[in-house]
C-alpha cells in the first residue's frame, strides 16, 4: 500500500497525464504563436511539409 504522500504523487501524475490528453490541435497552434516568433505563414509552411512527407512512399529492400 501507498502512504499518503505517495498517493499524492501518483494522483498528481494522473492529473498530469490526463491534462497532456485533453490538449487539441487547434490548441497547440495557439500557444506556438502566442509563445514564439512564428507566424502564420510560417505553421502553414509547415504543415505543407507534414502533408507533403505523409504522401512519402518508403521502399522496402
Amino acid at each position: 500500500l501507498l502512504d499518503h504522500q505517495q498517493r499524492e504523487t501518483v494522483f498528481l501524475f494522473i492529473n498530469f497525464l490526463l491534462s497532456k490528453k485533453t490538449v487539441n490541435k487547434s490548441n497547440n497552434k495557439h500557444v506556438l504563436l502566442n509563445t514564439s516568433v512564428w507566424n502564420e505563414n510560417d505553421i502553414q509552411s509547415i504543415e505543407q511539409v507534414q502533408k507533403d512527407m505523409s504522401k512519402w512512399t518508403i521502399k522496402t529492400l
